[in-house]
């Protein structure tokens, strides 16, 4: 656990690997937000159609999402604000850091540019498990809407065979 926290300095080499990966991750992190956008409009406009063919049958259903689907995107958009702002935060520091021609070692930097891109890729990942959540609560939401119209006509079935 101390090399997470300390061990770390700043060096030209340190410095100038991760004002590259910086810049990297977050193009990922812009990637997945934007997948992550396109599933939840998938939802919002799968869930617009089911509303609109049961209003076309005479149901009355709630055109709101499911309010885990509402949170998970909620959730995710603050997340990589906050992976946004770390990120540009370090590799501002490490420009700075660069620029100095007389450069200290400074382990908090390192240390906190370390954290930042660890971090960075933790929810990267975070990201792609959140788009599968997603996608995972919207079919079976569907399932079960599927299952109570199953279950329906075999009430009107039975009911006809008495």
């Amino acid at each position: 656990m101390g090399v997470l926290l300390v061990g770390t300095e700043m060096s030209e080499a340190y410095a100038s690997a991760m004002v590259t990966v910086i810049p990297v991750i977050l193009l990922v992190a812009a990637i997945e937000t934007s997948r992550f956008s396109s599933v939840i409009d998938e939802v919002r406009l799968q869930r617009a159609n089911k509303v609109l063919e049961e209003a076309r049958e005479g149901r009355v259903l709630s055109p709101d999402l499911p309010k885990a689907v509402v949170r998970w995107h909620l959730a995710s958009y603050c997340i990589f604000g906050l992976l946004w702002i770390s990120h540009l935060w370090a590799e501002m520091n490490l420009i700075f850091w660069l620029s100095y021609t007389e450069k200290d070692p400074d382990p908090a930097l390192a240390v906190y540019v370390k954290w930042t891109a660890i971090t960075g890729f933790w929810l990267v990942m975070f990201g792609a498990a959140a788009q599968r959540q997603v996608a995972a609560w919207s079919q079976r939401e569907e399932r079960e809407a599927l299952l109570d119209e199953a279950q329906a006509l075999m009430r009107r079935k039975r009911s006809r065979l008495r």
